[in-house]
């Protein structure tokens, strides 16, 4: 659940997918449910508002990357990107 610009409370479904850089293990990546709460938190820290608009969601896409890079301990995220963002 996100506020809006206007102090709705909208919910925010999405699925992300992160494009590492080939030096990375992913094996010791999987399941890891860190990563997910990164993407939870940066996702609620900016809100339904910040989602909206395609410019917002590419400052939205790169905090991601840079907190996930910070929990990964170094520059191993490529790119971010929402293969799926529904608002309501």
């Amino acid at each position: 659940d996100c506020m809006d610009g206007r102090n709705t409370l909208r919910v925010v479904s999405c699925d992300v997918a992160v494009v590492l850089k080939e030096r990375c293990d992913v094996s010791r990546l999987e399941g890891d449910q860190r990563l997910r709460e990164v993407i939870y938190r940066v996702t609620k820290r900016n809100g339904a508002g910040q989602l909206t608009a395609a410019a917002n969601r590419d400052k939205v896409k790169r905090e991601m990357g840079e907190d996930l890079n910070r929990l990964l301990g170094g520059p191993m995220v490529r790119s971010v990107y929402f293969t799926k963002l529904v608002i309501l």
